[in-house]
C-alpha cells in the first residue's frame, strides 16, 4: 500500500510541475502576441486571467492582462485593475514598485495628469528601498520601470538634464534581451544628449539605436529617422535634415501626427536652404494633418509664419504665429513657447517695432534659459543683439554677448564637433564594411561552387575513360559527353562571369569610399576645405613623432552684414558672393596656407609664417582686394569682412595650442566687429611661457604686456 501511495504521489508531483511549465510557455507566447496581433493577444489576456483574484500570487497573470489593455489602448479598463492591485495591504516593495511603474505608464500613454504628483513622489521614495534588492530579476525590472517613467516625466515636460540621470539609471537595470526596449530607451537618451546641445553623444546612442534594431532584424520606426534629421539639422547640415525627414515619411502611414511632425521638420531644413515654395506646401501638409487628427497645429503654423516673414508678409507672418501661440496660452512646454516668442519678436523686428521686439525677445531669453535650452538660446542671440544695438541698450548688449560667446565655443568647440563627425564616419564605414564581408561571402560561395564543379568534372572524367572500353555503350558515351561538355561551358561561363561582376563592386566600393571621404573634407558650395579637414588636419600633426617647426598665424574672417545680402538680394546671389569670395581667398592665400569655410559666412584662414611678420599683411592685402572687386551687377555695393587672428606659435600643432589660437583670434574678430567692422585685430606674442588657461582672461594679459595688440 506504501508503494502504491509512493507511485501516486511521485504522479501527481510529475503532473504538477509539467502543468507549470505549460502554463509558463503560455504566458510567454500570449506576451508575444500581444506585441504582433493586439486584439488576438488581449483575447487570449483574458482568457489566462479567467477565474483568478486579485492577490499578489496572481500579480504577473494581471500585469500580462493590463499590458494587453494597454496595447490596444483601452486605457480604463487597465487603470482599473492596476487600481483593484495597488489596494492590497502589505505588498512587497517590489511588487509595488512594478505596480507603481506600470500606472504612471497608464497615465502617461492616455494623456492624463490627473494626481500624477503624489505618484512621482512615491517613485522616488520606493527606489533606495529596491536599490539593495536589485540582484533579483523582479526588482531589476521595478527599477527599470520607475527610472524610466520618472525620466519619461522630466523628458516631456522639457527639463532634459532632468530627465538624463533617471534615464541612464535605467540604462543600468533594462533587461538588454529585450532590444526593441533598449533600442527605445538608447533613442530616448540620444534625444535628450541633443537637446543638451551634447551632440556627439547625441549622434553616438541615435546610431547606436538604429543598430540594434538593424542587426536584429527589427523594424527601423520614422522617429528613429526624425531624430537624425533633427540632429543633422542641429548640425547646419541641412541636406542630409531633409534626406533623413523623407526616410521617416517613406515608412510613416499616412494621417498620424509623427508624419505631420515629419512634414514640418522637412520643412524648417528647407527654409534654411531657401526652398521656399516646397517648405509652405509641406507646413500645409502638415497643419492639414493635425486638424484631421484635432491635434494641435501651434508648431507647423509657426514655421510658415517664419517663412512669410522672411518673404516679408508680415500680415501673414503675423497671423500664422498669433494662432500658434493661442494654441500654446495653456502650455507647460517652455521649449515651444521660447520658439513662439521669439518668431513673433522676429516679424516685429523687421517691421521695425523695435520696442515690442525686444520685450518677446527678452521672454523667450527668459523661457530658454529656465530649461537650459542651449541650441535655442544660441539661434536667439543674433537677432537679439541687433535689436539691443538699434536701441543702443549697450550694457544689455554686452552681457548677451558674453553669454552667446560663451555658450557658442561650448556647443561648437573643436573636439565635441570631431567627435560628432567621427560617430558619423564610423557608422558609414561599418554600413560599408558589412557589404563588403557581404561581397566576399557571395565570392566564397561561388569558389565553392566552382571547385565542387570541377571535382564533378574529374569524376566525370574517369567515368569516361572506363565507359570508352565498353563498345556497346560507345555511342551513348560520345552523346553523353557532349552534353556534358556543352553544359559545363555555360556553367563555367556564368560563374566566371559572376566572378567579374564581384570584382567589378569591390573596384566601385573603393572608388566610393575614396569619393565618400573627399566629400567629408571639401565644402560643397566654395570648394574651399572645411571644418572636418581642418580638424583632421591639427589630429594627424599631433600625432607624429618629429613634429614641423614652423610659426602659424591662425585668422577668423567673417562677412560683413551678410543676412542684409541675402535679405537685399536673395539666398542664391548670397551664394554666389560665397564662392567670389572663397575665389578671392585662395587668390591671395600663400602656397603653403590652407583656408576653409568654418561656417555660414565665417572662414578661416591658416597662414605659414616666417621671420618677425604677423598676420597684419595677410588682412591688409585681403581686404584690399575685396575693396577693388565688383560684386553686383546692377549696384555699387561691396563687400568687407572683419578679421582676427593670432600669432600664436602652433609649433608643437596640438589641440591645447590650437583651442588657444583659435580664442584669442575669435577674440579678435568680436573686437574688429564691434569696432565698426571692415576692419581687422590681431595679437602677437610677447610673454613665450603663457599657459592655455591664462588666456582666458584676454585683458590681463594684454594690460600685462604679456600679449600685443595689433590692429588696422
Amino acid at each position: 500500500m506504501s508503494i502504491l501511495r509512493t507511485v501516486v504521489l511521485g504522479f501527481s508531483l510529475s503532473l504538477s510541475i509539467n502543468a507549470v511549465a505549460a502554463s509558463e510557455q503560455n504566458f510567454k507566447e500570449i506576451q508575444a502576441l500581444i506585441v504582433t496581433e493586439p486584439e488576438q493577444g488581449l483575447a487570449q489576456a483574458k482568457q489566462y486571467w479567467q477565474g483568478k483574484a486579485v492577490s499578489q500570487e496572481n500579480l504577473k497573470p494581471g500585469l500580462l492582462l493590463v499590458s494587453a489593455y494597454m496595447k490596444n489602448k483601452q486605457y480604463e479598463p487597465a487603470a482599473d485593475l492596476l487600481e483593484r492591485f495597488m489596494s492590497i495591504e502589505n505588498l512587497d516593495p517590489d511588487s509595488s514598485g512594478l505596480l507603481l511603474a506600470r500606472k504612471l505608464n497608464q497615465l502617461r500613454l492616455s494623456k492624463s495628469k490627473l494626481g500624477t504628483n503624489h505618484l512621482f513622489d512615491q517613485a522616488r521614495e520606493i527606489i533606495p528601498v529596491l536599490i539593495p534588492l536589485s540582484a533579483l530579476k523582479n526588482q531589476q525590472l521595478a527599477l527599470f520601470e520607475l527610472n524610466e517613467e520618472l525620466g519619461y516625466k522630466h523628458y516631456f515636460a522639457a527639463e532634459f538634464n532632468l530627465a538624463e540621470p533617471y534615464f541612464l539609471e535605467a540604462l543600468t537595470y533594462i533587461d538588454k534581451s529585450k532590444k526593441q526596449t533598449l533600442s527605445n530607451l538608447l533613442n530616448s537618451i540620444g534625444v535628450v544628449y541633443a537637446q543638451q546641445a551634447q551632440l556627439d553623444l547625441a549622434a553616438q546612442y541615435m546610431l547606436d539605436s538604429i543598430k540594434m534594431l538593424e542587426d536584429n532584424g527589427l523594424t527601423v520606426r520614422s522617429d528613429r529617422y526624425q531624430n537624425l534629421g533633427s540632429l543633422y539639422f542641429g548640425l547646419k547640415d541641412f541636406d542630409n535634415s531633409i534626406v533623413y525627414s523623407q526616410k521617416g515619411l517613406d515608412i510613416e502611414p499616412e494621417m498620424t501626427s509623427r508624419r505631420a511632425s515629419l512634414f514640418s521638420n522637412m520643412a524648417a531644413a528647407q527654409v534654411e536652404k531657401g526652398d521656399y515654395d516646397p517648405a509652405i506646401e509641406n507646413l500645409k501638409r502638415s497643419i492639414d494633418i493635425n486638424l484631421k487628427l484635432q491635434h494641435s497645429t501651434a508648431k507647423a503654423r509657426n514655421n510658415l509664419g517664419i517663412i512669410y516673414n522672411q518673404r516679408g508678409e508680415y500680415a501673414k507672418a503675423l497671423e500664422q504665429l498669433n494662432l500658434s501661440a493661442d494654441e500654446l496660452d495653456d502650455s507647460v512646454n517652455s521649449e515651444m513657447l521660447g520658439i513662439s516668442l521669439k518668431s513673433r519678436a522676429d516679424v516685429y523686428a523687421a517691421m521695425k517695432n523695435y520696442d515690442q521686439a525686444l520685450a518677446l525677445y527678452e521672454q523667450a531669453h527668459q523661457a530658454f534659459t529656465e530649461k537650459d535650452l542651449k541650441l535655442k538660446r544660441v539661434e536667439l542671440y543674433p537677432k537679439m543683439l541687433e535689436v539691443l544695438e538699434i536701441k543702443q541698450d549697450y550694457q544689455r548688449s554686452y552681457e548677451i554677448l558674453k553669454e552667446f560667446k560663451t555658450l557658442n565655443d561650448e556647443i561648437t568647440n573643436v573636439e565635441s564637433t570631431q567627435k560628432v563627425n567621427e560617430v558619423m564616419a564610423a557608422f558609414e564605414v561599418e554600413k560599408n564594411k558589412q557589404a563588403l564581408m557581404d561581397s566576399e561571402l557571395a565570392r566564397a560561395q561561388q569558389q565553392k561552387s566552382i571547385d565542387l564543379l570541377n571535382h564533378k568534372n574529374e569524376l566525370e572524367g574517369r567515368i569516361t575513360t572506363l565507359m570508352t572500353i565498353m563498345v556497346s555503350a560507345l555511342l551513348l558515351l560520345l552523346l553523353f559527353i557532349l552534353r556534358s561538355w556543352r553544359f559545363r561551358g555555360k556553367v563555367n561561363h556564368m560563374l566566371l562571369d559572376k566572378n567579374n561582376r564581384i570584382e567589378n563592386q569591390h573596384a566601385e566600393l573603393s572608388t566610393l569610399n575614396t569619393q565618400l571621404k573627399k566629400q567629408t573634407e571639401i565644402d560643397a558650395l566654395t570648394g574651399l576645405k572645411n571644418r572636418r579637414y581642418i580638424t583632421q588636419l591639427i589630429a594627424e600633426e599631433s600625432a607624429k613623432e618629429q613634429k614641423a617647426q614652423k610659426q602659424w598665424c591662425l585668422i577668423n574672417i567673417d562677412i560683413d552684414d551678410f543676412k542684409k545680402i541675402n535679405d537685399s538680394y536673395g539666398h542664391q546671389r548670397g551664394d554666389e558672393v560665397l564662392v567670389q569670395f572663397a575665389r578671392s581667398l585662395k587668390q591671395v592665400k600663400g602656397k603653403n596656407d590652407v583656408v576653409a569655410r568654418w561656417g555660414g559666412e565665417e572662414f578661416l584662414w591658416l597662414a605659414e609664417m616666417k621671420g618677425s611678420h604677423n598676420g597684419s599683411i595677410q588682412c591688409e592685402s585681403f581686404q584690399s582686394i575685396l575693396a577693388n572687386q565688383s560684386w553686383f551687377r546692377d549696384h555699387d555695393d561691396k563687400i568687407t569682412c572683419s578679421m582676427g587672428f593670432s600669432s600664436f606659435p602652433l609649433i608643437d600643432l596640438n589641440f591645447e595650442d590650437w583651442e588657444a589660437a583659435l580664442r584669442l583670434a575669435d577674440y579678435a574678430l568680436y573686437q574688429a566687429k564691434n569696432a565698426g567692422k571692415n576692419r581687422w585685430m590681431g595679437f602677437e606674442l610677447v610673454d613665450p611661457k603663457i599657459a592655455y588657461d591664462d588666456i582666458k582672461d584676454v585683458e590681463n594679459l594684454v594690460n600685462g604686456n604679456r600679449l600685443r595688440v595689433l590692429n588696422k
